[in-house]
């Protein structure tokens, strides 16, 4: 009897029995937590649930480009050249990922470069024998193109809104002060001057203004996050 024979039957137990199932156990409960959302885009510290919500949501589109879609673009041979332009630790990296066993669970396995390539591949997808399908997929590659950008390069360099409305720059030229009240008890802001109280009026008013502006975005472009999510599989 040869020895593949006598094997077959163990693999096949290892990777679709009881064996497997074990395995899928404990990975999932361990380093492969599907049911976890690791949120890169806040520091470590208390947040709000509408902030949460907001950074979780794109956190899984970012995890979609750099890991989901750049592994699979691995394989694809019109990787072959950014792949040999990486430098060496890049490419160690990426060997170690894909091809020692468990190393995915140990280092990095984003490659933004490879994951915005997975997503030209829809941006430029053609079938000519399903044209409706091949117009659907650019729309999804599109959305999901201007959605990362949007996310990792355009929302982080925002201008700060009390910078834009003169805030920052009044609470510099009016630093706050207390004063005694007048039972010497307890301490109150001391007041400025009416124009300087009517300036920072202003800026306060035009800084809600702004932040409404960036609140309003942000729903936006969580909305078309939203609407896109069923093409986000591989």
């Amino acid at each position: 009897m040869k020895i593949t024979k006598l094997l077959n039957p163990l693999r096949w137990f290892g990777r679709y029995g009881v064996i497997s199932d074990i395995k899928w156990w404990v990975l999932h409960r361990t380093v492969d937590r599907y049911n976890v959302i690791k949120i890169r885009s806040l520091k470590p510290g208390y947040y709000d649930t509408d902030d949460r919500l907001l950074h979780g949501m794109f956190q899984l589109l970012v995890d979609y480009v750099e890991e989901e879609l750049g592994c699979r673009q691995y394989w694809f041979d019109d990787s072959k050249e950014i792949i040999k332009s990486w430098p060496k630790l890049k490419r160690f990296k990426h060997w170690l990922v894909y091809w020692i066993p468990l190393a995915h669970y140990f280092v990095d396995q984003r490659f933004k470069d490879l994951g915005l390539l997975g997503v030209e591949f829809y941006r430029q997808y053609e079938d000519e024998q399903f044209p409706e399908a091949s117009q659907h997929w650019k729309d999804f590659g599109n959305e999901v193109y201007e959605l990362y950008i949007w996310w990792t390069e355009v929302r982080p360099n925002r201008p700060d809104s009390m910078d834009v409305s003169g805030w920052s720059e009044l609470c510099d030229r009016y630093p706050l002060k207390f004063e005694k009240t007048s039972d010497g008890n307890f301490y109150k802001a001391k007041r400025y001057s009416d124009e300087a109280e009517a300036e920072m009026s202003v800026a306060a008013k035009k800084t809600h203004e702004i932040d409404e502006q960036y609140e309003k975005e942000d729903e936006e472009m969580l909305i078309r996050l939203i609407k896109v999510r069923r093409g986000m599989w591989t």
